[in-house]
C-alpha cells in the first residue's frame, strides 16, 4: 500500500463517510420537522373550522370575523375565506384574491379547503405560505450542504497541499539538498542524508580495506627478496645498511598491521587494537627523521631539522606514531614549490607533550583548512585520499591527545600534537597518587573511567552535575587535570565551564568529547581528547 492509498483509506474515506452520515441525519430531521409543522397547522385549522362553524350555525358574523382575524396571527397563514361554492362570503384580509373558485396549491401557496359543520355548501378555505413555514428548515439544510461542500473543498485542497508539502518531499526530497518547510521532515532529511553519507563512507572504507589487504599480501614477497638481497650489500656503510633495513622493517610492519587489522577473527573490516606503551618520544622519532633525511638527500633544497627536549615520555603505539611523523613530514615536503625547511620540535609544557611539525611552504587557504583532518579531505596532493591527517587526528585522540592545524597562505603550516605527559620514572601510564577530575552526565562514562584510573593507579573523581563538581574542585591545585564533557544536558555546555575554570586559574583543562578539535580552536589553552580514558 502506498502512502497516498493509506491516506485515502484511513483519512479521506472515513471523513467522507462521516459527512454523508451527518447529511443523512440532517435530511431526516428536516422531514421530521416538516411533518411536525404540518400536523400542528392541521390541528390549528381544525380548531378554526370548529369556531367558524359555530358562528355560521348561530349566524354570528362578528364571531366568524373574530375567529378569522385571530387565525391571521399565525405567521404561516396568509388568507382565510368563507366560501359558498365559488363565491366569497367573508375574506380576510379583505384585499386577498378569490381562492373560492380555483384554490391553487403551488410552491408559493397551499390552499386547504374544509366544509363547515352544519352548513351544507359552505366551506372554509385557508391559504398557507410554505415559504414562511419551511424557510428556517430550508436554511438549516442549506447550511448543512454548504458545510459539506466546504469540507469537500478542504479535503481536495488538503490533498493537493499534502502531496506538494509532505508526500512529494518524502518520496523525492529526503535525499536532496533543498530545505523542507516542515520541521519534522527537515529533521528526517538530515538523518537520511547522514545515513547516505555514512553508507558512502562505509563503502569507501570497505574498498580501501580490500585494497589494503591485497597490497599487504602482495608486498610481502618483494620485501622478503629485498631483505635477502640486503644481506649481500656489505659494500654499503653500516649506517646506510641499518637505515635501509629499518625502512624495510617499517614497510613489513605496515604490511603486517594491515593484514592483522582487517583479518581479525570475529570482526569484519574493523581495525584491531594495538597495544600502547610508555615511550621516549625522542628515541622513537629520531630513526624516522633519519630515514627522511636519507629519502630527501638528493634534494639539497629541502632541510629537515629536529629539536627535542630530553626525557619526554608519553603513552603511545610506537608504530602508529612513527607512521604519523612520516606522513606529516611527507606532507610538509610536498607543500614546497621549490624547496624549504621542515622543523620537528618536541617539548613538554604543563603536563603535556607538544610535538610540532612546521614548514615554510605555500600554506593552506582558510576554506580548505577548516576541512582538513576529516576523512576524504586533502589539499595540494594529486591522488591524495585525505586519510593521512584523518588517521593522525583520530589516533592521537585515542591516546587522550589532540591535533591542531594552523596555516596562512604564503606563510607555511604548523601542526601541533598535544599528548598527556608520562613521567620518565614510572612504567605506568600515570604516576601513583596523581589526581584527575571528570565532569560528565553519563554514568557509563564514569564507570569506564573509574576502572581505567584504578588500573593505572590514578586518584580519580567523577561528577555528574556542575554544582557538586564546583564544590569538589575548590581546594584542588590549579594544575589538576580536569576533563569536561562538551554536552552536559539541560542546555549546559562544557565549553562554558572550561572558560570559567580557565578564568579561575586552572591550567590542565581537557574537553573529553567526540567533536573535532577545530570546534574549540578559539581556546588555545583548552586541550581536546576523545571519550576514551587517557590512561588506557
Amino acid at each position: 500500500m502506498t502512502f497516498s492509498e493509506w491516506i485515502q483509506k484511513h483519512a479521506k474515506e472515513p471523513i467522507l463517510k462521516v459527512v454523508v452520515l451527518a447529511l443523512g441525519f440532517q435530511v431526516l430531521y428536516f422531514f421530521f420537522l416538516a411533518y411536525d409543522r404540518f400536523t400542528d397547522q392541521s390541528e390549528k385549522i381544525e380548531l378554526l373550522r370548529e369556531s367558524i362553524s359555530i358562528g355560521v350555525q348561530q349566524s354570528n358574523r362578528p364571531l366568524i370575523e373574530s375567529a378569522m382575524m385571530t387565525s391571521l396571527s399565525n405567521p404561516y397563514i396568509s388568507a382565510v375565506l368563507l366560501c359558498s361554492g365559488d363565491k366569497e362570503q367573508i375574506v380576510y384580509p379583505p384585499d386577498s384574491r378569490n381562492y373560492c373558485g380555483e384554490p391553487r396549491t403551488n410552491l408559493r401557496t397551499w390552499a386547504i379547503r374544509r366544509s363547515i359543520i352544519g352548513a351544507q355548501g359552505v366551506d372554509l378555505v385557508v391559504i398557507l405560505s410554505p415559504i414562511a413555514a419551511l424557510t428556517p428548515m430550508f436554511f438549516l439544510v442549506f447550511i448543512s450542504f454548504l458545510m459539506a461542500g466546504a469540507i469537500f473543498w478542504l479535503l481536495l485542497r488538503l490533498r493537493k497541499r499534502f502531496e506538494a508539502e509532505i508526500l512529494n518531499p518524502i518520496t523525492d526530497g529526503l535525499s536532496a539538498d533543498i530545505p523542507l518547510g516542515v520541521s519534522e521532515l527537515e529533521g528526517l532529511r538530515f538523518k537520511n542524508l547522514e545515513g547516505i553519507r555514512l553508507a558512502g563512507e562505509k563503502a569507501h572504507m570497505e574498498a580501501l580495506v580490500n585494497l589494503s589487504t591485497q597490497v599487504a599480501h602482495d608486498i610481502r614477497s618483494p620485501l622478503a627478496a629485498l631483505d635477502t638481497a640486503l644481506k649481500d650489500l656489505e659494500a654499503l656503510p653500516a649506517e646506510k645498511r641499518d637505515l635501509v633495513r629499518g625502512a624495510v622493517g617499517r614497510i613489513g610492519e605496515i604490511a603486517r598491521d594491515l593484514l592483522e587489522n582487517y583479518k581479525k577473527p570475529g570482526v569484519k573490516n574493523m581495525p584491531a587494537e594495538k597495544p600502547e606503551s610508555r615511550q621516549d618520544l625522542k628515541v622513537l622519532i629520531e630513526p624516522v627523521l633519519a630515514e627522511k633525511r636519507a629519502q630527501y638527500a638528493a634534494k639539497p633544497e629541502i632541510a629537515l631539522e629536529f629539536i627535542a627536549a630530553e626525557n619526554v615520555w608519553a603513552i603511545v603505539q610506537p608504530a602508529e606514531l612513527r607512521r604519523i611523523i612520516s606522513n606529516l613530514v611527507n606532507n610538509a615536503v610536498e607543500a614546497f614549490e621549490k624547496g624549504g625547511k621542515v622543523a620537528v620540535e618536541l617539548s613538554k609544557l604543563d603536563g603535556r607533550v607538544l610535538l610540532k611539525v612546521s614548514d615554510d611552504g605555500k600554506g593552506i587557504p582558510p576554506e580548505i583548512l577548516a576541512k582538513l583532518g576529516q576523512k576524504g579531505e586533502t589539499h595540494g596532493k594529486a591522488g591524495g585520499t585525505g586519510l593521512g591527517l584523518y588517521h593522525a587526528r583520530t589516533t592521537v585522540e585515542t591516546w587522550g591527545g589532540s591535533l591542531k592545524i594552523n596555516s596562512k597562505p604564503g606563510e607555511g603550516t604548523l601542526i601541533t600534537i598535544a599528548l598527556p605527559l608520562a613521567a620518565d620514572s614510572s612504567p605506568a601510564a600515570a604516576p601513583s597518587g596523581r589526581q584527575a577530575i571528570l565532569l560528565d552526565d553519563d554514568m557509563l562514562v564514569h564507570m569506564n573511567w573509574k576502572m581505567a584510573a584504578k588500573a593505572a593507579g590514578v586518584e580519580f573523581k567523577a561528577y555528574k552535575t556542575p554544582p557538586e563538581f564546583y564544590a569538589a574542585i575548590e581546594a584542588l591545585p590549579k594544575d589538576t587535570p580536569i576533563y569536561i564533557d562538551s554536552e552536559l544536558g539541560d542546555g549546559l555546555k562544557g565549553e562554558d565551564i572550561a572558560k570559567d575554570l580557565h578564568a579561575k586559574g586552572f591550567t590542565a583543562l581537557t574537553m573529553a568529547t567526540g567533536h573535532a578539535p577545530e570546534k574549540f580552536a578559539a581556546h588555545p589553552w583548552l586541550k581536546v581528547a576523545g571519550k576514551k580514558p587517557p590512561w588506557q
